[in-house]
């Protein structure tokens, strides 16, 4: 739960003091692992990405894409 929704669930205010980026980093060839495309495509699945709007504080519109690949 954010911090966001924790203080909506309580009826109180919420003010911003900084946000938070989080990445999933993985090795490129792992990408087509099997456990890895579920994961992703768990993460960008429409009920869990309109689980995560409902609460409130999350910012979605990524949740799930490969952003990025860089080769060693």
């Amino acid at each position: 739960m954010s911090a966001a929704s924790v203080a909506e669930t309580f009826g109180l205010g919420f003010l911003p003091l900084q946000s938070a980026h989080y990445d999933l980093v993985t090795l490129k060839p792992y990408l087509e692992d099997p456990p890895v495309q579920k994961l992703l495509a768990t993460l960008s699945h429409h009920r869990v990405l309109s689980q995560l709007e409902r609460l409130g504080g999350y910012d979605t519109p990524i949740t799930g894409e490969v952003i990025a690949t860089v080769t060693a």
